[in-house]
């Protein structure tokens, strides 16, 4: 299967989360409600796919699997379809606890959506999925993070 028809079968499958309630802009995604911040200015639409997990994923698998769910808190496409973005926002310090939690949240992520993909090959996410993460540069160095931070699987970016 080549790259172009597994970025297809993928987009078909996340279908489903392109409903309204999934859907939201990227300032509003990255917005720490403890501290009344966001992570970025963007109105760019992009899935909630931290909400989509826990409501419509993770219950259809299993009921209680809700509250446990680890994912990133966004995705979208670039507008090719041939990129697939995964985000995670985090505003607070990022220390050694938090980096194995973001990095299990990437993969979580790519497993849940092979999932859902149910033809999508590996490749695709091997070779088209970048991860990137956007944190709060004042409370974190940012070649501490970025140093510490990967995943064998997907590209990374971070970004401050």
């Amino acid at each position: 299967m080549n790259k172009d028809m597994d970025a297809e079968f993928l987009i078909k499958s996340m279908q489903k989360m392109k409903d309204d309630i999934y859907l939201g802009q990227l300032k509003d995604l990255s917005l720490d409600t403890d501290n009344g911040y966001s992570l970025s200015d963007s109105n760019m639409l992009a899935v909630n796919f931290d909400k989509f997990t826990k409501e419509a994923y993770c219950p259809s698998i299993d009921s209680s699997y809700g509250e446990f769910a680890q994912s990133v808190d966004a995705l979208s496409f670039s507008k090719d379809s041939r990129t697939l973005y995964l985000i995670e926002f985090k505003n607070g310090t990022i220390k050694s606890k938090e980096k194995r939690e973001i990095t299990l949240k990437a993969y979580s992520t790519i497993v849940a959506l092979h999932d859902l993909s149910d033809d999508c090959n590996m490749d695709f996410f091997r070779n088209s999925v970048v991860f990137i993460l956007v944190y709060n540069s004042d409370k974190n160095p940012p070649a501490h993070c970025h140093q510490s931070i990967s995943c064998d699987y997907i590209h990374t970016a971070v970004f401050s």
